[in-house]
Order: C-alpha cells, then sequence, then structure tokens
C-alpha cells in the first residue's frame, strides 16, 4: 500500500461547472486573441516545466543509485529551465525543491525502484494529457474561430453577390424598358424580357440567401461570445486546474520518496513540502490571470445594408424574407431543413444528457477513499463530465438558432396560404412590346417561374403565345422537302446546332390520338440532361432509341433531341413547341405523340436517314427522378458544385450538384464519378444510390456518410482512438482499394480527406473524380490539379499512373491516420517536398505508430513500383498486424 502524499483527495474537490453565469475566470477573461496567444504560451512553458521534471525524476534515480554526484547532475538539469515570465506556486514549488535537493548528502537507494516505477509513469502520462489538452483547445477555439469567420465570409460574400445582380437587374431593366418604350416586337424583345424574368428570380433567392446568413451570423456570434467561446474556456480552466491537481500529488509523492529521518533532512523536506501543500489548483491562475486580463469581446453590430434596396423599386424588404412564386419553394425546403436540425440536435441533446446522467451515478458511486487506480477512474470520469456539459450546452445555442430561423420563416409561410404573390408582376408590361393601350397581359395568364418549375425556354414559349402580332403561318398538304431543306436537315442531325425553319415541310397537325398525355420527365424513354457521349453507351443496336434535353450552343435554349442508333448514333432535334412538334411528317400536340407516331408507323425519322424506331431505351434504376431528391443543407463544396445533405425517398443521402453554368465538357467529367461508382459494391467503397439527370441541376446521389471525412475525424476524434482502431481504420481503406485494384481502377487522388467515417467506425473510400478503370493511365492534360504530396513519384515525373500509385498514396494515408490528420511534409512546399522525395526523404515514423506499420509505410514508398505490396498483401498484412497488438 502506497505511503500517503501531501496532495488533496481529488474527490473533495467538485468538478461542476455552472454554463450559464460565468464569473472571473478563463471564460470572462481570456476571451481576446492576446490572452489566447498568453494561455498557449503557459501552456508550453507548462509542458515544458513537466518535461523538465521528468528529465529531473530520471536523474534522480540515478542518483539514488550514485549519491551525491547524481544529485549534482540533477540540480544542474533543473537549473537549466528558465521561465521569466511565469512565478506562480507551481514554479516556485519545484524551484525550492530543487533548491532543497541541494542539501542532500545521502541518497537512500531502497526507494529509487518506486520512483522509477510508479512517479516516472505518472509524469509521463501527465506531460501527454497536457499536451492532449493543450491541442483540443486549440483545435476547438480555431474551429469555433472558423465558424464564425465562414459564416462573415458567407454573408460578405452574399452581400458582394446581392450588389453584382443589383447591378445586373438595373441593367436588364433599362434594356427591356428601352425595347417596351420602342413598341418593336420580336426576338430581341423577348430575351431582354427572359432576361429581366431570369435576373429579378435570382435577384429575390440571393436576397433570401444575404437576409438568412446576417441574421444567421448574428445568432451565431451572440451564442459563440456569450455561450460557446466561455465554456470552452471555462472547460479548459478546469482541465488545466485538474492537471494541476496531479502534477500536485506527484510533486507530494516525489518529497514522499526522497524524504530521509536526518533532521537537515527532514527540515530541508519538510519546507519543500509546504510549498507544495500552499499550491491551490483554484487559485493556480490569479496571477497569470491579472497579468494578461483583457476586456470580453464584444458583439459586433450587424444589420441588413439598407443601401442595397435605395434605388430598387420592387417589393423586397430589408430583414424579411421575400416569400413569392420566385422564391416559395425555396423557403419550404430550407423551412423543412431547419426542422430536421431541430431535431437532430434535440436527439443529440437526449443521448448527451443520459452519457452525462451515467456518468454522474458513477462518480457517486465511488468511495471517499480512492486508491490510485480509482483515482485515475475518478479523472476520466470528471473529464468525461466537462466534455458532455460543454457539448450539452453549444447544442443548446445551435437548437435554438436553429429555433429562431425556422420561426423566422414559418410565419410568413404559415400566413401565405395559397394565394401566392408574384415576385415581378408584369400586368402594365405587355410581352411584345407594344404600348399598354393595345395589349395587357391578364392576371390569370402571368407566368410563373416556379410553374412546375418551368425552364426559361418554356417561359419564352408562353409568352410568345400571348404575342398578337406573331402572323400565323399557314398550312400546306404533306410532301416530300426539297432537296436543299434534306441537306440543311442532315447537317443537324448529327450536330445539335441551331434549327432553321425547314420551309416546304409538312404543316399538317394531327388531333391528338387519344392516349393519356403525361409529363415528358415521366415517360421511361426520356434521360433528361444526360450528356450524348453517356447517350451513345446506351444506343447500342439498330432501331435503339430515346430522347433527351439538350442546349442550343448559340441561344443557350433548351430543346429536345431524339437519338437513335441506325448504323450508327444519330441526333434529330424535335422541332417547334407549342402544340406543334415534329419532324418532317405531320406535327402532333405533344412530344409523347409524336414519338408514338414514329414508333408505330414505321416510317424513318427523316428520308436521308432512314433510321426507324424499333426499341425505346428506358431509364435504368440508377437514373433518378430529380422530384424524388429533396435537397437539404449544404455539407460541403465539388469541384463542380455544392455538396448537400438531402433525402431520397426517405432515405438520408449525400448529394452532388452539377452548377448549371458548366458545358457539356464539363458535366460530362462531372458524371464520370457516377458512372465508375454505379458498377462498385463493397461496404468499403461508398455506395452509389443513383443520378437525377431529367433536368437540371445534375445530380450524383450516394449514401450519407454521417462521420464526415477522415481527416476531419482524425483532427476531432484521433486522441481517442487506440492504436488498434487506428489499425482497423487502415485495414478498411486497404479492403476498399484492394476491390479497386481487382476491378483495375486507379483512384489517383487518394488522402484522408477523400475517405469517409460511418457508422463504427468504418472507412468507405469516397471522390473518384479523377479516377481512371485503366491498368495503365498517361495523363495528357498536365498535372496542374494533381496532390502533389499524395502522388507517387513517377506519375510526378512522366505522369503515368498504375494502381502501384495508388500504393504510394496509401502509405501516405496510413502515415495520415497515425499521426492523427496531420500535414504530410510539413513546412514543405510542392517542390521541395517532390525533391526530397526524389534524393530519398521519407517521413519519420509518427508518435505511437507500430514498428512493424511504419515498416509496412516503408515498403509503399519504395523509388520503385514494383517492389511495392499489392493491396490485397497490405490488407493480409494489417490483419496480422492488428491481431498482435
Amino acid at each position: 500500500m502506497s505511503p500517503p502524499t501531501p496532495a488533496s483527495n481529488s474527490c473533495d474537490v467538485s468538478y461542476e461547472m455552472h454554463w450559464t453565469r460565468f464569473t472571473m475566470g478563463f471564460g470572462t477573461e481570456l476571451q481576446r486573441k492576446e490572452s489566447h496567444e498568453a494561455l498557449l504560451k503557459l501552456q508550453d512553458a507548462e509542458i515544458r516545466l513537466l518535461e523538465n521534471m521528468k528529465q529531473c525524476l530520471n536523474l534522480r534515480i540515478k542518483s539514488d543509485r550514485d549519491y551525491a554526484k547524481a544529485l549534482t547532475n540533477v540540480c544542474n538539469c533543473a537549473q537549466k529551465f528558465e521561465n521569466s515570465d511565469f512565478n506562480s506556486p507551481i514554479f516556485q514549488a519545484w524551484n525550492l525543491i530543487i533548491k532543497e535537493t541541494q542539501n542532500l548528502a545521502s541518497i537512500f537507494k531502497s526507494r529509487s525502484d518506486d520512483l522509477a516505477a510508479n512517479t516516472m509513469e505518472k509524469v509521463t502520462f501527465l506531460i501527454q494529457e497536457k499536451k492532449g489538452a493543450r491541442k483540443i483547445y486549440n483545435d476547438e477555439r480555431n474551429r469555433l474561430d472558423f465558424e464564425i469567420y465562414r459564416l462573415q465570409e458567407e454573408m460578405n460574400r452574399n452581400k458582394n453577390e446581392y450588389e453584382k445582380m443589383m447591378d445586373r437587374l438595373r441593367m436588364d431593366q433599362a434594356r427591356y424598358e428601352e425595347l417596351y418604350r420602342k413598341g418593336k416586337p420580336g426576338n430581341k424583345f423577348d430575351e431582354s424580357k427572359t432576361r429581366y424574368l431570369k435576373t429579378t428570380s435570382k435577384l429575390h433567392k440571393i436576397h433570401n440567401e444575404y437576409v438568412i446568413s446576417v441574421r444567421d451570423f448574428k445568432i451565431q456570434q451572440t451564442n459563440f461570445l456569450k455561450t460557446i467561446l466561455p465554456n470552452l474556456l471555462e472547460f479548459h480552466q478546469k482541465i488545466q486546474e485538474t492537471l494541476v491537481r496531479q502534477c500536485k500529488e506527484i510533486l507530494g509523492e516525489y518529497v514522499h520518496l526522497t524524504d530521509l529521518t536526518q533532521e537537515d533532512i527532514v527540515k530541508s523536506h519538510k519546507d519543500m513540502a509546504e510549498h507544495v501543500t500552499s499550491v491551490t489548483p483554484s487559485k493556480e491562475y490569479s496571477e497569470f490571470l491579472e497579468n494578461h486580463r483583457s476586456d470580453p469581446i464584444e458583439e459586433e453590430l450587424v444589420t441588413f445594408d439598407d443601401l442595397l434596396l435605395e434605388d430598387y423599386n420592387g417589393c423586397l424588404c430589408p430583414d424579411e424574407i421575400a416569400l413569392n412564386d420566385l422564391t416559395v419553394e425555396q423557403m419550404k425546403q430550407l423551412h423543412t431543413s431547419y426542422e430536421d436540425k431541430i431535431r437532430s440536435c434535440e436527439t443529440r441533446m437526449e443521448n448527451k444528457e443520459r452519457d452525462l446522467q451515467d456518468v454522474e451515478e458513477e462518480i457517486a458511486k465511488l468511495p471517499s477513499e480512492l486508491d490510485d487506480a480509482q483515482k485515475a477512474d475518478l479523472l476520466v470520469k470528471q473529464k468525461a463530465a466537462l466534455i458532455l456539459k460543454r457539448e450539452l450546452a453549444e447544442l443548446e445555442c445551435h437548437k435554438e438558432k436553429y429555433k429562431d430561423l425556422y420561426e423566422f420563416i414559418h410565419q410568413p409561410i404559415e400566413t401565405l396560404g395559397e394565394n401566392i404573390p408574384q415576385g415581378l408582376d408584369l400586368d402594365d408590361m405587355p410581352s411584345d412590346g407594344t404600348k399598354v393601350a393595345n395589349h395587357r397581359i391578364k392576371k390569370s395568364e402571368t407566368i410563373s417561374l416556379n410553374d412546375t418549375q418551368a425552364s426559361v425556354s418554356t417561359l419564352r414559349t408562353k409568352l410568345k403565345l400571348k404575342n398578337p402580332f406573331r402572323k400565323t403561318v399557314p398550312t400546306t398538304p404533306t410532301r416530300l422537302p426539297s432537296k436543299e431543306v434534306l441537306e440543311k436537315r442532315e447537317s443537324y442531325e448529327n450536330g445539335e446546332k441551331e434549327v432553321e425553319k425547314v420551309e416546304g415541310a409538312t404543316g399538317e397537325s394531327v388531333q391528338s390520338s387519344g392516349i393519356q398525355i403525361q409529363n415528358l420527365e415521366d415517360e421511361e424513354w426520356f434521360h433528361g440532361v444526360l450528356p450524348r457521349e453517356e447517350v451513345q453507351r446506351l444506343l447500342k443496336n439498330n432501331g435503339d432509341f430515346l430522347v433527351r434535353e439538350s442546349r442550343n450552343r448559340k441561344t443557350g435554349e433548351a430543346q429536345s433531341v431524339l437519338s437513335v442508333f441506325w448504323n450508327g448514333h444519330k441526333h434529330f432535334i424535335i422541332q417547334g413547341g407549342a402544340n406543334n412538334w415534329r419532324f418532317e411528317g405531320p406535327s402532333f400536340p405533344t412530344v409523347q405523340e409524336l414519338i408514338d407516331h414514329q414508333l408505330k408507323s414505321d416510317l424513318p425519322v427523316t428520308v436521308r436517314s432512314q433510321a426507324i424506331l424499333k426499341r425505346a431505351i428506358v431509364r435504368s434504376d440508377w437514373q433518378l427522378k430529380n422530384d424524388e431528391v429533396i435537397l437539404g443543407p449544404k455539407i460541403g463544396n465539388g469541384n463542380f458544385g455544392d455538396v448537400c445533405r438531402g433525402t431520397f425517398k426517405g432515405t438520408e443521402v449525400a448529394v452532388k450538384t452539377c452548377k448549371e453554368v458548366l458545358d457539356e465538357d464539363m458535366r460530362k467529367k462531372f458524371l464520370k464519378e457516377g458512372q465508375i461508382l454505379k458498377q462498385y459494391d463493397h461496404p468499403n467503397i461508398v455506395k452509389l444510390i443513383g443520378i437525377a439527370a431529367q433536368r437540371q441541376p445534375i445530380m450524383i446521389v450516394m449514401e450519407y456518410v454521417p462521420g464526415g471525412s477522415l481527416l476531419n475525424f482524425l483532427k476531432q476524434q484521433g486522441m481517442k482512438q487506440s492504436a488498434k482502431q487506428l489499425i482497423q481504420m487502415c485495414i478498411d481503406a486497404a479492403a476498399g482499394m484492394a476491390y479497386l485494384e481487382s476491378r483495375n481502377c486507379i483512384h489517383r487522388d487518394l488522402a484522408a480527406r477523400n475517405c469517409l467515417v460511418g457508422i463504427e467506425n468504418v472507412v468507405k473510400i469516397a471522390d473518384f473524380g479523377m479516377s481512371r478503370e485503366e491498368e495503365i493511365y498517361i495523363v495528357s492534360d498536365g498535372l496542374k490539379q494533381i496532390p502533389i504530396k499524395w502522388t507517387a513519384p513517377e506519375a510526378l515525373e512522366y505522369a503515368k499512373y498504375t494502381s502501384k500509385c495508388d500504393v504510394w498514396s496509401y502509405g501516405i494515408l496510413m502515415w495520415e491516420v497515425f499521426s492523427l490528420g496531420d500535414t504530410p511534409y510539413r513546412g514543405m512546399t510542392n517542390a521541395q517536398a517532390k525533391l526530397q522525395v526524389l534524393n530519398g526523404y521519407r517521413m519519420p515514423l509518427p508518435a505511437g505508430c507500430p514498428a512493424d506499420a511504419y515498416a509496412l509505410m516503408l515498403r509503399c514508398w519504395d523509388i520503385k513500383p514494383e517492389k511495392r505490396p499489392h493491396f490485397e498483401e497490405i490488407h493480409t498484412e494489417l490483419k496480422s498486424i492488428h491481431r498482435r497488438s
């Protein structure tokens, strides 16, 4: 049984924290940046002190065996530690201990083993705890500061976008009004009007985004300054005081184990014991607080910039959301999103409250007199309780913020009813540019941009129908088109260029066949905006056909295209519109009836092509309907657009979107990831649910992996993972990569940032945007977007990729895992890292990494690709290491 020490019983010290009121302490006195930096500096000094103590204890053990000569070395080592900035009781106590140690003339051997076996282990553990506490505090503070910074940047970005959109609106409005005053009908007027409508719609949406971002920032800032930041600082102070308590116990143990019965030595040790006992954890930082205190951070006054609407005459109002036909769907989705977030916060709070109750009950069951094991258990439980209370307070802030935003949107939506106002009233502006007296659009005929999510081309068609100056083209009997017309048509069949009117083609209109007409998007043979290259993969046999949507390259106008395989791939733009759709034969009221006619009549689409429709290629299971995918909050950014959380048929999913402004080549690159993923099925590969390409925006829908990226997980949760758990993560990644290697898939961008952490910390390979399904892939478009520090030397030198390049990247991934998300080749630029690797440099062993795991990393980093192991071998070896650990 170990002898009693001067340290007080840890159980007697209250760990309770008050999260709503903050008295003098870290939470109120150390909020500003200068105080934060001073606190980090203090902790660095404390860590150096502990490391110095560890060195001194090592020497003390030696001195217990080597007598007085070793004692001199102890004192000399202790004197190397200098700290003029801090002079708290802990520093004073240690200095006195060293001073009194100089008086010891003889050292006893019997207690040296106790010093080596117990005290040294406690100091080592305390150093690790101290470093871990500093890292957690610094990471959390950086995360919270970045969250505030991100919201502020988003608010400023929305404001800048608002200004740009307002300028564009003024120009488009001026152009429209100019043509309106001139009273000249035609395409220019229709285009200016469509542009004006589209700009107005975008303005209203960015208005809402700006209003909400301002409010979001205001709420988050208030929560940050009044609750979240003080909680973090208060939590950190409690942790530091707990560590001081442990340090006090170590010092007391040191004093006891070096005590002698001689009178002069007894006196020396009494002085040391008195100084150690005078250390009070709750007062340890009083002098530091006095010297480095700063005023609490004041809230920044954030308001809606009224100048944005200074020259605006519409319905938008400062600090109010615009709820009309242009924005109602967007606001309803946001309304639902906030409701989901509130429920999520409440669920997480309930779980944490249960966990906190369990921990507090376990603490209450501990006896008043504790042995060493029970003291260690108490410290762990107290720390867990502090963490849970801090997380609960932060979740409460998030929940209240979402409630406020929810109510902010809920009231206008609830009072809206069925009578949805217009975002832009065109009652006083006719569609053809004539004066108001000649023509006025009726209220019942007002076009809503939100009506069935009509495209701009559909809107343009509706506006043209109301043009009283449009000339009616008389119909002519059915006859074959002229040779000149056929030559023109042939040039369009494979080009999808702007279609000119085919003079002499039939104008005969066929009445509806009586078939039940549904939305074109609901037809199984309609494949939406699927790119031409992907469509041609689906059409394999003569007579295979489908219909898709394309865009006129000159005007950007949407147009329906019939794609057919007939001795090669042919593409026909379906002409007409407004109940008049045709190829070369008769016209029909709908595209569906036109296709039905071609399929049943067995007539060629055009005389020259002789292409006959035989078999409709229907959408596959992976081709989803856009309406089935409900987008939720944004959770990240992709190379082609936003990454959002969403739902698909009641299941939570992750959705990658493609910006509408991207050209077809970029859409092909975007869909490449979906084309690769749709054929893979493995527990360590992120699962594709489908691709929604019926209309813009195109979406890749994947399983939602709740743990987020592996890199963020390692940075936030890595300290809590054992070496065995980290090895298991590497095993998961190796299993996924072995599967890809067996399918001849080269990932080309394997890194912790591109892996996801699922339920029970299962790692899944993700982000296949750079992947290629080839055994060897030669890059032809340069290395501009290549992740240099993760890429194998041969790929950097010769732009040649094989699966062995992924093995090199996997070695970097393993290093990231065991370094808990640290940056590879820290402090080096890409060019420096590349040069060092080519010269033979390899990153050192991460702290806590098993030696055999590091040996496997070095094999992955062999300069000769053929000497690197295959992923199956890596997977097998890691499982063996896992069993041994």
